[in-house]
């Protein structure tokens, strides 16, 4: 019981946080989309803001997720992050459009970093050693202690264990894959990041 109730509780955490990282990846793209298409407002600004927008999701997008799968980022990217962020900082607008905007912008860029921290930071998302140690001794002393449960029929017996090990190995392997939301066969959808990035290079889809 109390390896099912382990494995269960583990098992729910590392789900919750595979959705956390997933949510994380489509905030950013709001993010970074948003301050694309907000660029328009300040003129002075707007080609420049709009290329580093291009910038940062095509280095995301080309170089940084590889890098995830090895618990890397790119630090080129975050340097056009900090570029963007400065060009933001630096501009004094010049109507009332661009005072009411403004704010708007400088909020979209703070939580372009937030969710670049969130998703760059792997241990918001791994399971602790401390758990995979604790998981494997339950789990071993669990299906040590079906061979004291001796039935008379020896298949029966076996099937029994066989059982209690598959439902234990299966429950390891899938808190071992959204353990690893960035690698492995079950990886969080970067589509997001992808339609943010269509959208700066070839605008809005046309309506049929």
């Amino acid at each position: 019981t109390f390896t099912a109730v382990l494995l269960g509780l583990v098992l729910v955490d590392a789900m919750t946080k595979f959705q956390a990282a997933e949510k994380s990846i489509g905030e950013e793209a709001s993010d970074i989309s948003n301050i694309y298409s907000a660029a328009i407002n300040f003129p002075k600004h707007t080609v420049v803001i709009r290329a580093l927008s291009k910038g940062y999701i095509d280095k995301v997008i080309e170089d940084e997720i590889p890098l995830m799968e090895n618990n890397q980022w790119s630090e080129e990217a975050r340097n056009i992050a900090y570029s963007l962020t400065l060009v933001i900082q630096n501009i004094s607008p010049e109507n009332d459009n661009q005072r009411a905007i403004y704010p708007y912008l400088i909020q979209e860029i703070a939580s372009l970093w937030d969710d670049r921290k969130d998703r760059t930071t792997v241990t918001n998302y791994s399971i602790p050693e401390a758990e995979w140690v604790v998981l494997i001794l339950a789990s071993c002393i669990t299906i040590l202690f079906t061979f004291f449960f001796t039935v008379d029929n020896v298949r029966l017996h076996l099937l029994m264990t066989g059982l209690v090990s598959f439902i234990i190995a299966t429950s390891l392997y899938l808190i071992f894959l959204f353990g690893t939301p960035f690698s492995g066969t079950l990886k969080v959808s970067f589509a997001k990041l992808n339609l943010a990035q269509q959208y700066m290079h070839e605008g809005l889809p046309k309506k049929k």
